[in-house]
Formats: structure tokens, C-alpha cells, sequence
């Protein structure tokens, strides 16, 4: 998986920062430095997002898995993990997986300073958009993905716990 999204962000990656670079350049927009290496990241890291979530290539099942009832896959991890059924790094892979996947977007809101009511508005649209992607490129057969409630749910936790532990830092450094 790691040498999947170092690839990534070298073969995509690069050429995408280039252009952002290129597209700085003609326009006179470069900001700071420390500025621009964070954008730069967080651009990096979309492209490694994007590919994961959506582009990875997987066989594309003829009936895909749908889960609208909120807690019921966690639910269904932790009673699994009670009776022994499923090993505790699975677990951790899909559930905390999906929290720690966000957290870069929430640590860049509170980057970028935005408000804590405009950081849920987009804690809130960007797994939709995610789990809706997957919808989508699973219907036009290119991979099969589980579109769950309780991703959309983690992912939000993990935007969120990034946008507050971002907060509760810069609280401590401006002391």
C-alpha cells in the first residue's frame, strides 16, 4: 500500500505539482514559502486520496455493498472482535483507517483558518462526496467499493479531530 501511494504521488503527483507551481508563477500569487510547502502537501495528499478512494484499480463485483444504517458496520466490528471472529488489526485498518485518512483535511481547515461552523459544513460534504465517488465508479464498472454510513461517520470524526487538535496546538504555541 505504501509503495502504491509513493508512486502515486510521484507519477501524478509531481506533474500536478509542477502545474500548480507553472500556474503560481504566471499568475504572481506566490504566497510564503511555508505557505506554499503546506498547499503543496495538502495538494499531494488529495492526489493520494483521490486515487485511493476511487482510482485504485479492484474487481468490480456485480452486486455492491450498501450500508445506509448508521453504527451498524461498527457494531458489527466490534461484536466480531468480542466473539473472536476477526483479528483486532482488521478492525483497526477499516475503522481507525477511516478516521486517520481524514484528519489532513481537518489539520489543513485549521490551517487556513477556517471557522469552526464552515470546518463541519465540509466535515460534513467531503465524505459524502467520497462515499458518492465510489457509488459512482462502481456503477460505471471501473472498481467496486462499500459505500457505509459509517465510513461517511469516521471520515468526519477524522476531519474534525484534525481541525481541533490543529486548534488546541496553536492555542499552546501562541502562549
Amino acid at each position: 500500500m505504501l509503495g502504491t501511494v509513493l508512486e502515486v504521488s510521484i507519477i501524478v503527483g509531481l506533474p500536478v505539482t509542477l502545474l500548480y507551481i507553472i500556474i503560481k508563477f504566471f499568475t504572481r500569487s506566490f504566497q510564503p514559502v511555508k505557505k506554499e510547502l503546506v498547499n503543496i502537501m495538502m495538494l499531494l495528499y488529495t492526489v493520494d486520496l483521490i486515487f485511493l478512494v476511487w482510482l485504485d484499480p479492484s474487481e468490480v463485483l456485480v452486486k455492491q455493498s450498501y450500508n445506509y444504517i448508521p453504527f451498524q458496520t461498527i457494531s458489527l466490528y466490534v461484536n466480531q472482535l468480542i466473539e473472536g471472529f476477526i483479528p483486532l488489526r482488521v478492525i483497526v485498518i477499516n475503522l481507525l483507517g477511516n478516521v486517520v485518512v481524514t484528519v489532513p483535511i481537518g489539520l489543513w481547515f485549521g490551517y487556513k483558518r477556517i471557522k469552526v461552523k464552515r470546518a463541519m459544513m465540509f466535515a460534513t460534504a467531503v465524505p459524502v462526496v467520497m462515499e458518492v465517488g465510489q457509488f459512482i465508479f462502481h456503477e460505471i464498472g471501473y472498481v467496486s467499493r462499500t459505500v457505509d454510513i459509517d465510513d461517511w461517520i469516521l471520515n468526519f470524526v477524522g476531519i474534525l479531530f484534525g481541525y481541533f487538535i490543529f486548534k488546541c496546538v496553536e492555542k499552546v504555541v501562541d502562549r
